[in-house]
């Protein structure tokens, strides 16, 4: 399975190309296609192709939209639009030699900054620290 992946960003438009059995999604790093959002779990989903049929499962407990249906498992189809967590992937054809073309859009609303719950919380810490003292 080849796969081109094009991240749609506010600052430009970049891509990578991924060969290999299956691309997982997720906020790791080591994920083919990483969405650094602190609400998805590390490992969300995977693609993999049987034939030239491109299917997308969720890992166990997870689950995603396709073209607005929630589902955990779907055979898709050029022009389908993915939605994880607020964040869309759309199948599209393939360029090149790619089988197939995903369009990556992270919507940076929905990211909850990990330095901005860091500093939530140790302010919590120090709040309840100080009552505790008096």
């Amino acid at each position: 399975m080849r796969l081109l992946i094009r991240y749609m960003e506010s600052r430009g438009v970049s891509q990578a190309v991924f060969d290999g059995n299956s691309a997982s999604i997720g906020r790791g790093t080591d994920q083919a296609i990483q969405i650094p959002d602190l609400r998805l779990p590390l490992v969300h989903s995977k693609f993999s192709m049987s034939g030239d049929k491109l299917t997308l499962s969720a890992s166990s407990g997870n689950s995603f939209t396709v073209d607005e249906k929630s589902t955990k498992r779907e055979v898709l189809s050029e022009g389908d639009v993915v939605t994880i967590s607020g964040h869309n992937i759309k199948v599209l054809p393939g360029e090149d030699d790619s089988d197939f073309v995903l369009e990556v859009q992270i919507e940076s609303e929905q990211i909850e900054p990990l330095r901005d719950r860091f500093v939530t919380r140790l302010r919590h810490c120090l709040l309840y620290t100080s009552d505790a003292a008096d």
